[in-house]
Protein backbone atom coordinates (compact mmCIF):
# COMPACT_ATOMS: atom_id res chain seq x y z
CA UNK A 1 0.00 0.00 0.00
CA UNK A 2 1.35 3.15 -0.91
CA UNK A 3 2.12 6.05 1.94
CA UNK A 4 -0.75 8.25 0.09
CA UNK A 5 -3.33 5.17 0.40
CA UNK A 6 -2.10 5.02 4.16
CA UNK A 7 -2.29 8.51 5.06
CA UNK A 8 -5.97 8.80 3.56
CA UNK A 9 -6.72 5.70 5.49
CA UNK A 10 -5.46 7.25 8.51
CA UNK A 11 -7.64 9.83 8.12
CA UNK A 12 -10.54 8.30 7.28
CA UNK A 13 -10.06 5.93 10.44
CA UNK A 14 -9.55 9.00 12.88
CA UNK A 15 -13.11 10.27 11.35
CA UNK A 16 -14.97 7.80 11.84
CA UNK A 17 -13.87 7.18 15.51
CA UNK A 18 -14.56 10.89 15.75
CA UNK A 19 -18.08 10.41 14.46
CA UNK A 20 -18.60 7.40 16.26
CA UNK A 21 -17.57 8.61 19.80
CA UNK A 22 -19.42 12.04 19.21
CA UNK A 23 -22.36 9.58 18.30
CA UNK A 24 -22.13 7.63 21.73
CA UNK A 25 -21.46 10.97 23.93
CA UNK A 26 -24.62 12.53 22.63
CA UNK A 27 -26.91 9.61 23.15
CA UNK A 28 -25.56 9.45 26.51
CA UNK A 29 -25.97 13.32 26.95
CA UNK A 30 -22.64 14.14 27.66
CA UNK A 31 -21.48 17.14 27.86
CA UNK A 32 -18.44 19.14 29.94
CA UNK A 33 -17.17 22.89 29.64
CA UNK A 34 -13.96 23.71 31.80
CA UNK A 35 -14.64 26.94 33.37
CA UNK A 36 -14.59 25.81 36.88
CA UNK A 37 -12.98 25.31 39.82
CA UNK A 38 -12.71 21.68 39.99
CA UNK A 39 -14.32 19.72 42.91
CA UNK A 40 -17.88 20.13 44.52
CA UNK A 41 -18.17 23.65 43.69
CA UNK A 42 -17.58 22.83 39.65
CA UNK A 43 -21.60 21.58 39.93
CA UNK A 44 -22.26 25.48 40.34
CA UNK A 45 -24.13 27.09 37.28
CA UNK A 46 -21.96 30.08 37.60
CA UNK A 47 -18.89 28.50 36.64
CA UNK A 48 -20.55 25.81 34.13
CA UNK A 49 -23.30 27.95 32.15
CA UNK A 50 -21.42 28.83 29.09
CA UNK A 51 -24.61 30.98 28.12
CA UNK A 52 -23.87 33.39 30.73
CA UNK A 53 -20.43 33.14 31.08
CA UNK A 54 -16.80 32.99 29.74
CA UNK A 55 -13.36 32.28 31.25
CA UNK A 56 -10.63 34.34 32.37
CA UNK A 57 -7.18 34.03 33.25
CA UNK A 58 -7.16 35.28 36.81
CA UNK A 59 -10.86 35.39 37.84
CA UNK A 60 -11.17 32.04 36.12
CA UNK A 61 -14.97 33.10 35.08
CA UNK A 62 -17.06 36.62 34.64
CA UNK A 63 -20.30 37.35 32.93
CA UNK A 64 -20.39 37.05 29.23
CA UNK A 65 -19.35 40.69 28.30
CA UNK A 66 -21.43 43.19 26.27
CA UNK A 67 -25.02 40.64 26.70
CA UNK A 68 -27.90 40.38 28.84
CA UNK A 69 -28.21 37.39 31.35
CA UNK A 70 -31.89 35.56 31.50
CA UNK A 71 -31.44 33.19 34.19
CA UNK A 72 -33.76 32.00 37.73
CA UNK A 73 -30.86 33.90 38.91
CA UNK A 74 -31.39 37.17 37.66
CA UNK A 75 -35.05 39.62 38.11
CA UNK A 76 -37.61 38.83 35.34
CA UNK A 77 -35.93 41.93 33.13
CA UNK A 78 -32.59 40.21 32.97
CA UNK A 79 -29.07 41.73 33.80
CA UNK A 80 -27.19 43.72 31.69
CA UNK A 81 -23.81 43.27 31.74
CA UNK A 82 -21.21 45.25 29.52
CA UNK A 83 -18.37 45.61 27.83
CA UNK A 84 -15.77 45.01 31.22
CA UNK A 85 -17.73 41.71 32.48
CA UNK A 86 -19.83 43.20 35.12
CA UNK A 87 -23.62 44.46 36.15
CA UNK A 88 -24.66 47.77 35.17
CA UNK A 89 -23.95 50.59 32.22
CA UNK A 90 -20.23 50.98 30.93
CA UNK A 91 -18.47 53.65 33.47
CA UNK A 92 -16.38 56.95 31.25
CA UNK A 93 -12.84 55.66 30.63
CA UNK A 94 -11.89 59.05 32.18
CA UNK A 95 -13.24 59.52 35.72
CA UNK A 96 -15.53 62.92 35.09
CA UNK A 97 -14.58 65.68 37.25
CA UNK A 98 -16.51 66.17 40.83
CA UNK A 99 -17.19 62.41 40.27
CA UNK A 100 -16.80 59.94 43.53
CA UNK A 101 -16.31 56.58 42.49
CA UNK A 102 -17.73 53.61 44.53
CA UNK A 103 -16.13 50.73 43.15
CA UNK A 104 -18.32 47.52 44.75
CA UNK A 105 -16.71 44.09 44.95
CA UNK A 106 -17.98 40.82 45.93
CA UNK A 107 -20.42 37.60 45.26
CA UNK A 108 -24.16 36.81 44.42
CA UNK A 109 -25.35 38.95 47.37
CA UNK A 110 -23.39 42.27 45.61
CA UNK A 111 -24.49 41.17 42.16
CA UNK A 112 -28.23 40.99 43.21
CA UNK A 113 -29.45 37.26 43.24
CA UNK A 114 -32.99 37.23 41.30
CA UNK A 115 -32.89 41.28 41.48
CA UNK A 116 -33.39 43.64 38.51
CA UNK A 117 -30.53 45.98 37.68
CA UNK A 118 -32.33 48.88 39.77
CA UNK A 119 -32.89 46.91 42.85
CA UNK A 120 -29.01 45.51 43.76
CA UNK A 121 -27.70 47.30 47.23
CA UNK A 122 -25.13 49.02 45.09
CA UNK A 123 -28.11 51.24 42.97
CA UNK A 124 -29.73 51.93 46.64
CA UNK A 125 -26.45 53.06 47.99
CA UNK A 126 -25.48 55.56 44.94
CA UNK A 127 -29.22 56.91 45.43
CA UNK A 128 -28.54 57.54 49.22
CA UNK A 129 -25.08 59.18 48.85
CA UNK A 130 -25.97 61.32 46.22
CA UNK A 131 -29.44 62.54 48.51
CA UNK A 132 -26.36 63.14 50.98
CA UNK A 133 -24.35 65.14 48.58
CA UNK A 134 -27.15 67.35 47.41
CA UNK A 135 -26.99 69.04 50.75
CA UNK A 136 -23.15 68.33 52.25
CA UNK A 137 -21.05 68.29 49.40
CA UNK A 138 -19.69 71.45 47.00
CA UNK A 139 -21.38 70.20 43.55
CA UNK A 140 -20.43 66.27 43.65
CA UNK A 141 -21.77 63.07 42.60
CA UNK A 142 -21.26 60.13 43.60
CA UNK A 143 -21.11 56.58 41.02
CA UNK A 144 -21.68 53.46 42.55
CA UNK A 145 -20.60 50.29 40.64
CA UNK A 146 -21.56 47.01 41.01
CA UNK A 147 -18.73 44.59 40.21
CA UNK A 148 -19.94 41.75 42.11
CA UNK A 149 -20.01 37.94 40.36
CA UNK A 150 -22.18 34.98 41.47
CA UNK A 151 -20.07 32.71 43.19
CA UNK A 152 -16.80 34.65 43.43
CA UNK A 153 -14.51 33.83 46.59
CA UNK A 154 -12.29 36.53 48.24
CA UNK A 155 -9.57 35.87 46.01
CA UNK A 156 -11.81 36.17 42.87
CA UNK A 157 -13.27 39.75 44.43
CA UNK A 158 -9.69 41.10 44.82
CA UNK A 159 -8.69 39.88 41.35
CA UNK A 160 -11.28 41.57 40.20
CA UNK A 161 -9.87 44.94 42.22
CA UNK A 162 -6.68 44.29 40.64
CA UNK A 163 -8.25 44.15 37.06
CA UNK A 164 -10.49 47.21 37.11
CA UNK A 165 -9.09 49.44 39.66
CA UNK A 166 -6.94 51.20 37.07
CA UNK A 167 -9.06 51.85 34.53
CA UNK A 168 -12.03 52.92 36.80
CA UNK A 169 -10.10 54.76 39.70
CA UNK A 170 -12.35 54.66 41.98
CA UNK A 171 -12.37 56.57 45.41
CA UNK A 172 -14.22 54.45 47.64
CA UNK A 173 -13.71 50.08 47.28
CA UNK A 174 -16.67 48.15 49.43
CA UNK A 175 -16.18 44.53 49.69
CA UNK A 176 -18.81 41.98 50.42
CA UNK A 177 -17.66 38.12 50.18
CA UNK A 178 -17.04 35.02 52.32
CA UNK A 179 -19.62 32.25 51.57
CA UNK A 180 -17.69 31.12 48.47
CA UNK A 181 -14.69 31.05 50.29
CA UNK A 182 -15.89 27.94 52.16
CA UNK A 183 -16.56 25.50 49.18
CA UNK A 184 -14.57 22.22 49.56
CA UNK A 185 -12.13 22.10 46.76
CA UNK A 186 -8.94 19.99 45.61
CA UNK A 187 -6.91 23.11 45.54
CA UNK A 188 -7.09 26.69 46.94
CA UNK A 189 -8.33 29.61 44.97
CA UNK A 190 -4.66 31.37 45.46
CA UNK A 191 -2.33 27.95 44.43
CA UNK A 192 -4.86 27.20 40.82
CA UNK A 193 -2.64 28.04 38.24
CA UNK A 194 -3.30 31.23 36.11
CA UNK A 195 -4.98 30.55 32.71
CA UNK A 196 -3.30 31.33 29.68
CA UNK A 197 -5.23 33.62 27.29
CA UNK A 198 -4.21 30.94 24.62
CA UNK A 199 -4.94 28.07 26.42
CA UNK A 200 -8.68 29.57 26.59
CA UNK A 201 -8.67 30.40 23.03
CA UNK A 202 -7.70 26.55 22.72
CA UNK A 203 -9.93 25.27 25.00
CA UNK A 204 -12.85 27.17 22.74
CA UNK A 205 -11.83 25.46 19.79
CA UNK A 206 -11.34 21.96 21.55
CA UNK A 207 -14.24 22.64 23.44
CA UNK A 208 -16.93 22.47 20.10
CA UNK A 209 -16.72 18.42 20.36
CA UNK A 210 -17.73 16.36 22.61
CA UNK A 211 -14.72 14.36 22.41
CA UNK A 212 -12.42 17.22 22.95
CA UNK A 213 -14.81 17.57 26.35
CA UNK A 214 -14.16 14.42 27.41
CA UNK A 215 -10.39 15.29 27.22
CA UNK A 216 -10.82 18.37 29.08
CA UNK A 217 -12.41 16.12 31.89
CA UNK A 218 -10.14 13.51 32.01
CA UNK A 219 -7.39 16.27 31.87
CA UNK A 220 -8.71 18.25 34.81
CA UNK A 221 -9.72 15.58 36.83
CA UNK A 222 -6.47 13.88 36.95
CA UNK A 223 -5.17 17.57 37.29
CA UNK A 224 -7.38 17.58 40.66
CA UNK A 225 -6.42 14.21 41.80
CA UNK A 226 -3.20 15.01 41.78
CA UNK A 227 -3.36 18.26 43.55
CA UNK A 228 -5.55 16.68 46.00
CA UNK A 229 -2.96 14.13 47.40
CA UNK A 230 -0.19 16.63 47.01
CA UNK A 231 -2.40 18.83 49.64
CA UNK A 232 -4.39 16.97 51.80
CA UNK A 233 -3.99 13.22 51.52
CA UNK A 234 -5.92 12.72 54.38
CA UNK A 235 -8.79 14.62 53.89
CA UNK A 236 -8.79 14.82 49.93
CA UNK A 237 -9.92 18.63 50.06
CA UNK A 238 -9.34 22.13 51.28
CA UNK A 239 -11.62 25.51 50.81
CA UNK A 240 -11.54 28.02 48.05
CA UNK A 241 -9.73 30.39 51.00
CA UNK A 242 -7.71 29.10 53.55
CA UNK A 243 -7.24 30.91 56.68
CA UNK A 244 -3.48 31.70 56.42
CA UNK A 245 -4.42 32.95 52.60
CA UNK A 246 -7.22 35.45 54.00
CA UNK A 247 -5.16 37.91 56.09
CA UNK A 248 -2.54 38.10 53.58
CA UNK A 249 -5.23 38.73 50.76
CA UNK A 250 -6.99 41.30 52.76
CA UNK A 251 -3.49 42.84 53.60
CA UNK A 252 -2.55 42.99 50.00
CA UNK A 253 -5.72 45.08 49.27
CA UNK A 254 -5.80 47.33 51.84
CA UNK A 255 -2.26 48.16 51.54
CA UNK A 256 -2.96 48.65 47.95
CA UNK A 257 -5.65 50.96 48.90
CA UNK A 258 -4.35 53.17 51.48
CA UNK A 259 -1.47 53.73 49.13
CA UNK A 260 -4.11 55.23 46.84
CA UNK A 261 -5.58 56.82 49.15
CA UNK A 262 -9.13 54.80 48.98
CA UNK A 263 -10.97 54.79 51.11
CA UNK A 264 -12.10 50.61 51.91
CA UNK A 265 -15.28 49.13 53.06
CA UNK A 266 -15.40 45.79 54.79
CA UNK A 267 -19.35 44.18 54.68
CA UNK A 268 -20.07 41.46 56.73
CA UNK A 269 -21.16 38.56 54.13
CA UNK A 270 -20.46 34.67 56.30
CA UNK A 271 -16.31 36.01 56.09
CA UNK A 272 -14.00 36.29 59.07
CA UNK A 273 -14.75 38.92 60.59
CA UNK A 274 -12.50 38.89 63.06
CA UNK A 275 -9.25 38.87 61.02
CA UNK A 276 -10.80 42.08 59.70
CA UNK A 277 -11.05 43.69 63.11
CA UNK A 278 -7.22 42.83 63.48
CA UNK A 279 -6.02 45.04 60.05
CA UNK A 280 -9.08 47.56 60.75
CA UNK A 281 -7.57 50.14 62.77
CA UNK A 282 -3.57 49.32 60.56
CA UNK A 283 -5.34 50.01 57.33
CA UNK A 284 -8.38 52.51 58.56
CA UNK A 285 -11.11 49.94 57.36
CA UNK A 286 -14.72 50.55 57.66
CA UNK A 287 -16.41 47.93 59.09
CA UNK A 288 -20.56 47.22 58.06
CA UNK A 289 -21.25 43.68 59.71
CA UNK A 290 -25.16 44.85 60.51
CA UNK A 291 -25.34 43.34 63.94
CA UNK A 292 -27.54 46.51 64.28
CA UNK A 293 -29.78 45.01 61.69
CA UNK A 294 -29.75 41.29 62.64
CA UNK A 295 -30.38 41.83 66.09
CA UNK A 296 -34.09 42.92 64.18
CA UNK A 297 -34.13 39.96 62.29
CA UNK A 298 -33.90 41.79 59.48
CA UNK A 299 -30.51 40.33 57.64
CA UNK A 300 -29.86 37.53 58.57
CA UNK A 301 -30.00 35.10 55.57
CA UNK A 302 -27.96 38.01 54.37
CA UNK A 303 -25.17 37.69 56.26
CA UNK A 304 -25.15 34.04 56.78
CA UNK A 305 -24.81 33.55 53.14
CA UNK A 306 -28.34 33.47 51.99
CA UNK A 307 -29.63 35.97 49.55
CA UNK A 308 -32.35 38.57 50.66
CA UNK A 309 -35.49 40.05 48.85
CA UNK A 310 -35.76 43.66 47.48
CA UNK A 311 -36.77 45.38 50.72
CA UNK A 312 -34.03 43.73 52.76
CA UNK A 313 -31.23 45.15 49.70
CA UNK A 314 -32.56 48.85 50.12
CA UNK A 315 -31.90 47.98 54.38
CA UNK A 316 -28.13 46.81 53.38
CA UNK A 317 -27.99 49.73 51.53
CA UNK A 318 -28.77 51.79 54.06
CA UNK A 319 -26.55 49.98 56.96
CA UNK A 320 -23.31 50.90 54.28
CA UNK A 321 -23.99 54.18 54.37
CA UNK A 322 -24.89 55.09 58.07
CA UNK A 323 -21.11 53.25 58.97
CA UNK A 324 -20.01 55.44 55.76
CA UNK A 325 -21.43 58.65 57.32
CA UNK A 326 -20.38 57.98 60.90
CA UNK A 327 -17.03 56.28 60.61
CA UNK A 328 -16.42 60.05 59.24
CA UNK A 329 -15.43 58.57 55.59
CA UNK A 330 -17.53 61.02 53.73
CA UNK A 331 -16.10 63.72 55.57
CA UNK A 332 -13.62 64.52 53.40
CA UNK A 333 -16.21 65.73 50.18
CA UNK A 334 -18.44 67.72 52.68
CA UNK A 335 -18.37 71.18 52.11
CA UNK A 336 -18.85 72.55 55.60
CA UNK A 337 -16.51 69.44 56.70
CA UNK A 338 -18.76 68.31 58.59
CA UNK A 339 -21.57 65.53 58.89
Amino acid sequence: MSITKKCMFSIISIGLLLITGESILYFFGFSFQPLTHPGEFGDHFEATNTDDYVQDPTRFWIPKPDSIMHADWVGDQGAVINELGFRGPLPDVEKPSGVIRVLCLGDSGTFGWAMNDDETYPVHLEMLLNEWAETHSSGIRFEVINAGINGYSTFQAIEQYKVLEHRLQPDIVTLAAGRNDLSPVPMTDASRPVIKPWQIAVTKIIARTRTGQLIMWFSQHKAAAVSVHALDPQKHQTIRVSDSEYPVLWSHLASDCKAHNRQLVYIHRAGRLPVIRSLKNQFDITVVDFERLRSIGQVFEFTEGGHPDTPVYRLIAEEIFIQMKTSGMLRRWSATNEL
